[in-house]
Parts: C-alpha cells; sequence; structure tokens
C-alpha cells in the first residue's frame, strides 16, 4: 500500500469511527530506524551498518510491542509508526 492510498484510508477509518461517536484512541511512535534483516539499498545514506543480526531484531520488535501495549489499557485503534524501512521490516 503506498504512503498516500495508507493516509487515506486512515482519514476515512477515522472519520467512520468519530461518526459513530466513539472514542477511538490514536499512537503515533517513532520507533527510531526499524530496519529488517537485509541490506537491500532501501537504507538511507549515512546507515553504515551491516544486516542488524537476529537476536537485535527480535528485542527492538519486543520492545516496540511492549510500548504500544503500555500506551493504552486496550491498545490503539489506530497505530501510526515512523522511521521503518520498508514493509518487510512493518511485518
Amino acid at each position: 500500500m503506498s504512503g498516500k492510498t495508507a493516509a487515506v484510508f486512515l482519514l476515512f477509518a477515522t472519520l467512520s469511527l468519530l461518526s459513530c461517536g466513539a472514542d477511538i484512541v490514536v499512537l503515533s511512535y517513532n520507533v527510531e530506524n526499524l530496519f529488517d534483516d537485509r541490506t537491500d539499498g532501501g537504507e538511507y545514506p549515512e546507515y553504515s551498518g551491516d544486516r542488524w543480526p537476529e537476536e537485535l531484531y527480535a528485542r527492538k520488535l519486543s520492545a516496540i510491542a511492549r510500548a504500544v501495549k503500555a500506551a493504552s489499557g486496550r491498545g490503539p485503534d489506530l497505530l501510526c509508526l515512523q522511521e521503518i524501512e520498508s514493509e518487510r521490516a512493518l511485518r
């Protein structure tokens, strides 16, 4: 999904929830450079590392999951993440 498509989807989802009179929880979180486990040319120019070790990648994902869960008792309705290298890293 392109960034523009995702933004339009997010806007319509938000408007739909608001029109129902429901309370919604929106969480915006900068995950600080979440890279996937491949060096494939999509990295930013100043990136100087090789691929992330699997253990570091798993720890980073666990920390993100804990932060998202801690932000709201039931979890956010909409989650906006910044600084994710690729769709593969997001999955």
